[in-house]
């Protein structure tokens, strides 16, 4: 590639980066003394006139320096664009290039990481089972898919990842097994202590909760015994009813039920039945 090198052969031709304004002291003084000479002009109605003329020679004075400025100014800025367009020319032959190679290097990059993906995938495959882990729940890093990255390194790094999920796990198995026997140790079903348990709730505080909903259940509890225990004062029994003795009303009544049900389906009505405080009993 030694023929690309831009080297001191290929030179550009230039004057010093400097404009010089020859004689610019004398120049300076010049103006310094038109300056000084108009700085203190009085202006009347006999001195108008000459205040015009004066102020007339001035204006062409900054007018003239103004138009050299601008003369030198886009000489030396023509200069430096008629070299910029003919090195951007140059530029411009290589880019089109540059772009392509780009291309198909990020192209072989994407095939590249698509088949470390699917080593990487093959890897979890294999290793997922010894910790009890489904494949399909571990996610590809994208550091993983860096040719830097050995499989060596990603196969350590899954290892940790799998031993810390594996103890995870078994905590959660764990947990699962405290909560689930403490609820129905107090009559609760464990099932939504489990659900919070999951959502990242801690052991001690769900424990805690269990015990205060038993004790609010309880409470209720005694509150409706009481409520019964105060209606059942102006209650009597008629007939097969259970009669309000204040409005009358029938308030409670037998009935007989025969039911064709199998053994889970018996159970599952009885806690029912019991769950909403309706009498009953089994009759052979």
């Amino acid at each position: 590639m030694n023929e690309l090198k831009i080297n001191e052969e290929t030179s550009v031709t230039f004057q010093a980066n400097e404009i010089v304004i020859n004689n610019y002291e004398a120049l300076q003084e010049k103006f310094r003394a038109a300056s000084d000479k108009f700085a203190n002009l009085v202006v009347s109605e006999e001195t108008i006139k000459e205040a015009k003329k004066s102020r007339a020679e001035l204006n062409k004075l900054k007018t003239a320096i103004d138009d050299k400025r601008k003369t030198v100014k886009k000489a030396y800025t023509e200069n430096v664009r008629i070299f910029e367009n003919q090195m951007n020319a140059l530029k411009d032959e290589i880019i089109p290039v540059i772009d392509s190679i780009d291309s198909k290097t990020k192209e072989l990059d994407k095939i590249q990481r698509k088949e470390k993906a699917e080593k990487v995938q093959a890897l979890i495959n294999e290793m997922g089972p010894n910790y009890d882990i489904d494949p399909a729940t571990v996610e590809i890093e994208d550091k993983w898919l860096l040719k830097s990255t050995t499989m060596k390194k990603i196969a350590e790094e899954l290892k940790d990842g799998m031993l810390a999920r594996q103890a995870q796990a078994k905590q959660l198995a764990n947990d699962i097994e405290t909560i689930t026997k403490y609820a129905e140790s107090k009559g609760v079903e464990p099932y939504g202590w489990i659900e919070q348990l999951k959502q990242g709730q801690d052991v001690p505080y769900l424990l805690s909760a269990i015990d205060n909903a038993v004790e609010q259940k309880q409470q209720a509890e005694r509150v409706e015994q009481a409520k019964v225990q105060e209606e059942a004062t102006h209650q009597k029994q008629v007939g097969a009813n259970i009669v309000d003795t204040n409005s009358g009303e029938v308030v409670s009544r037998k009935v007989m039920l025969e039911l064709t049900v199998t053994d889970t389906t018996a159970k599952l009505l009885g806690s029912f039945l019991k769950k909403n405080k309706i009498a009953f009993r089994k009759v052979n």
